[in-house]
């Protein structure tokens, strides 16, 4: 199927801290120095709230200075962005890497499976990390890099998204997210606040060793209906792409 060349992205190619926008790889020195910055404050924030983290916390853990930090990064909400842009990133790039035959159907499904097989793959480890990649600041933050990869994806198949589509992509991660914490009941697991479905409806927060792969595959099935559900409606090209296929 061939691309649509005048369909063009408003939304600039997102930076992560491996990629440069264009693909080519970024000096293995600051791959490193920035790598151990982002693992320092996802380790962190397994003890505390994200508005209690503090660059020098930050800088110390990742065995840095201040200089170093602010080498890279003006501030922790450029960390915060650059991090959500890597994760957005890693789940398209599994997504077209999976099978580059797929249809976009195909892609919208598989982009739900890696979205709730990354979270969950997260919370194994760091039950903080739901709380955190799920909140309205990275939701927001989520949006332009979807936006992008998903014009992306869409030009490929020659379908021009709607004007609106941020809108849409902030819509479905952040209904995965808060789908994903009320049906395993994630919010608060590591003390740091009351469960989301409430004290009537569950004594305790689920530990993720508690869920089994049936259930998880359940709810991937479910969250795939929905993403594929909100992608016909949000994208009226579709369907006719999809019944000329």
């Amino acid at each position: 199927m061939t691309s649509n060349p005048s369909i063009e992205c408003a939304t600039p190619a997102p930076r992560t801290y491996d990629h440069e926008p264009c693909g080519r790889k970024i000096d293995k020195r600051i791959v490193k120095t920035k790598t151990a910055i982002h693992e320092a404050f996802i380790d962190i924030i397994k003890d505390k709230p994200i508005d209690q983290v503090t660059i020098s916390e930050v800088a110390r853990q990742a065995g840095v200075s201040r200089k170093t930090f602010y080498t890279h990064y003006s501030c922790l909400n450029d960390l915060l962005q650059e991090h959500v842009s890597k994760f957005v990133f890693d789940i398209f790039t599994e997504v077209e890497e999976s099978n580059l035959n797929a249809t976009l159907d195909d892609h919208a499904r598989m982009f739900a499976r890696r979205t709730i097989e990354k979270l969950h793959n997260q919370w194994r480890t760091n039950p903080n990390y739901v709380d955190f990649i799920s909140s309205a600041k990275c939701i927001q933050m989520m949006a332009a890099p979807v936006e992008h990869h998903s014009y992306e994806l869409y030009r490929r198949f020659g379908i021009e998204p709607e004007p609106h589509a941020h809108l849409f992509s902030a819509f479905i991660l952040g209904g995965i997210f808060t789908a994903y914490e009320l049906a395993f009941n994630t919010a608060g697991t590591s003390g740091q606040g009351a469960s989301k479905l409430g004290e009537a409806s569950c004594a305790s927060s689920t530990e993720a060793s508690e869920i089994s792969q049936e259930q998880l595959e359940e709810f991937i099935s479910q969250c795939q209906r929905m993403v594929l559900a909100c992608s016909h409606i949000a994208t009226p090209q579709l369907r006719d792409c999809m019944n000329r296929e």
